[in-house]
């Protein structure tokens, strides 16, 4: 016998009601998702090397101890900030959505 997943009755009945929708573009896209797959590849994810203060991207190799541009000469009340994406176009736009729209 083959166990099938449980299905939220409610979660199941508002799907077929209000099928989920990317929050960008309006497409289709799975259950558990926010983005379609095209939106999605227009963000910026934050990958190594960065800022450990501020979590800045930059280009090569950060040796040692580095303070960005950012940090230098700022007075930080904060030991690290980490962001997973850049703040840029799509990003951007949800995150004020969320932010002054209240609509996400």
């Amino acid at each position: 016998m083959v166990a099938l997943p449980k299905l939220d009755g409610i979660g199941a009945i508002a799907s077929l009601l209000y099928p989920p929708v990317c929050t960008i573009c309006g497409a289709n896209v799975r259950a558990s998702e926010y983005l379609c797959d095209q939106c999605e590849a227009k963000t910026a994810r934050v990958i190594a090397p960065f800022c450990q203060k501020c979590s800045e991207p930059f280009e090569g190799a950060i040796t040692g101890t580095f303070t960005c541009a950012n940090c230098a000469h700022r007075a930080i009340h904060f030991d690290t900030a980490v962001a997973a994406y850049r703040s840029r176009g799509i990003v951007r736009q949800i995150i004020h959505t969320f932010k002054y729209g209240h609509q996400i």
